[in-house]
């Protein structure tokens, strides 16, 4: 599964805002905006955003360790390297990874809901 998530942090770093992202990409605000919550969109929407963040399309996807154009895309390159930083860095981190886990727990819930309605 995509881990579309990474956009929003990608692009804070890179001074772009998700709807000058999306102008650049040829979407619309809200259909980037719900691609990133939905984890989901099609292979040439991805590219795009992946070129327009410097990053391979391989990056978003759950353990994966691709190389950007201009480094590592993994953890540690995203966030910094972690014993450089102080407790507000490992703070940042938690949260990001709690809104992510109640995402994914979000999604599990919706996905078990439609198998109840489909029996």
């Amino acid at each position: 599964m995509a881990n579309l998530l990474l956009i929003r942090t990608l692009s804070k770093e890179r001074n772009i805002t998700i709807r000058e992202l999306a102008n650049r990409v040829g979407i619309g605000e809200a259909a980037l905006q719900s691609l990133i919550k939905n984890g989901s969109t099609n292979t040439s929407t991805l590219e795009r955003i992946a070129k327009e963040l410097n990053v391979s399309a391989g990056c978003f996807f759950d353990n994966n360790q691709i190389k950007q154009t201009g480094g590592e895309c993994n953890a540690a390159s995203i966030y910094g390297n972690a014993s450089s930083k102080g407790n507000d860095d490992y703070k940042i981190k938690a949260l990001y990874l709690e809104k992510l886990l109640e995402e994914k727990e979000k999604q599990i819930q919706l996905l078990n809901e439609i198998c109840n309605i489909k029996k």
